[in-house]
């Protein structure tokens, strides 16, 4: 099996990426099966585990950059990815081989034979667990793919627990309340393992508080542990006051938004608890969030999906670029809440494109939105045609936002002529 037949072998399978989030099964059963017959890799390494809405891979990739400067072999397991599955699966910042990719596909799909309707994201998370255990990392640190408590990644046993900050996402499959989402999410809790959570909406903070006192799980809330301001920023990241344990210093954070303190916050925390100075923080690699790739005009890649992350990202824009009118080219999936995104990033105007995505909602579709809304905006059939179209039409006071899907990020940054695995050294 070569790496062209192993891409094509995982992803015909059930892929929930892509089919509509209705028909969403999820079973724990197979994936334990499966690691039960590789010979239970996911137990070979230390774990720390990641669940919640937004921040989850900043959070991750923040930590692999601590334990990787503090000299610790490190695997990190993210989803999903920008160009190349290849991205994924991690070891010391670097993605797996190709090679690699298809000999442990090839053991996987051998392994399981038996095992029937096994889902892309299961075998994925089979060969991140294999590849660490191969490559014998210390830490591996895990982003959850979808809720937690179902979720393939949720069988091992972690040495810390992370929740990044919850809001309404996925509520086909989630539930419609923020308690539904939190009770899913704080599915990864486990028995007298310490948790360490974000500030949280009042709902959703009760279900946490609930799920460690049932479990006997420590809980650390960040917003009484450690505070970071903001003190000052340029084009490539910003630089942050960390105050924890009656100690202040300055840290250096190569990524952009307020909401990224928040997640250093958690990461630092982590560290702590691992016993890892916090300053291999500022090594971190992880493209497309609040990127900056083109000073003129000013362009930035963001992959803000639902309504809190594109609020987010609005103020941001206003915070570190003021004086800017942002030129959005925004796609969306069809599961997002389209007329809450679109006011959420206002003022500005659009040019409304389609991710290469399989649930990608139409351009069209957006600008009946934008037309009732009385916005501005204009309709491009491809991504490349809107990043051409913005980038002609911007004025010195204008940048040019990409944004709406993580789908988005990788083709353009290729169209801008960056490839996205030069991040990942």
């Amino acid at each position: 099996m070569d790496y062209q037949e192993a891409e094509r072998y995982v992803f015909g399978l059930t892929d929930y990426e892509i089919l509509p989030r209705q028909s969403l099964s999820f079973d724990l059963g197979r994936v334990e099966h499966l690691l039960f017959a590789l010979g239970n890799p996911h137990l070979a390494s230390r774990t720390i585990h990641i669940a919640g809405t937004k921040g989850k891979g900043s959070v991750a990739a923040m930590i692999e950059a601590g334990l990787k400067d503090a000299g610790h072999r490190v695997g990190l397991y993210t989803s999903p990815h920008l160009s190349t599955p290849r991205e994924r699966v991690r070891v010391d910042g670097r993605p797996i081989k190709e090679e690699e990719f298809a000999r442990l596909t090839e053991r996987i799909r051998q392994a399981a034979e038996r095992i029937e309707d096994l889902t892309t994201f299961e075998v994925l998370t089979a060969i991140a667990f294999t590849y660490f255990e191969e490559k014998k990392v210390e830490f591996q640190v895990l982003e959850v793919g979808l809720g937690g408590r179902l979720d393939a990644t949720n069988v091992v046993h972690p040495e810390v627990c992370i929740i990044t900050s919850i809001s309404l996402d996925h509520t086909e499959v989630l539930g419609s309340t923020l308690a539904c989402v939190a009770y899913e999410k704080a599915g990864i809790i486990k028995p007298g393992v310490p948790v360490i959570s974000a500030p949280q909406e009042e709902e959703v903070e009760k279900v946490i508080e609930d799920t460690c006192e049932q479990r006997g799980a420590p809980l650390i809330k960040s917003k009484q542990e450690i505070s970071l301001e903001y003190e000052s920023h340029d084009l490539t990241g910003q630089k942050v006051l960390v105050s924890m344990d009656g100690i202040s210093y300055q840290l250096t954070l190569p990524l952009l938004g307020e909401h990224q303190l928040e997640n250093a916050a958690l990461a630092i925390l982590v560290l702590k608890t691992l016993r890892v100075s916090p300053m291999g923080i500022a090594k971190i690699s992880w493209p497309g969030r609040l990127q900056v790739v083109k000073e003129k005009p000013l362009t930035i890649l963001d992959g803000a999906h639902n309504s809190d992350s594109a609020l987010k990202l609005r103020l941001a824009l206003g915070k570190y670029f003021p004086g800017t009118e942002p030129v959005f080219v925004l796609g969306l999936s069809q599961d997002k809440n389209a007329s809450e995104i679109l006011d959420a990033l206002l003022p500005g105007s659009f040019i409304f494109t389609s991710p290469p995505h399989p649930r990608a909602a139409s351009p069209q579709s957006l600008a009946l939105l934008a037309r009732e809304k009385g916005i501005s905006f204009h309709v491009a059939p491809d991504l490349s045609s809107a990043l051409d179209f913005a980038l002609s039409c911007a004025r010195p006071h204008n940048l040019v936002c990409v944004t709406g899907s993580l789908f988005l990020i990788s083709p353009a940054l290729s169209h801008l002529g960056v490839r996205v695995l030069d991040s990942f050294r």
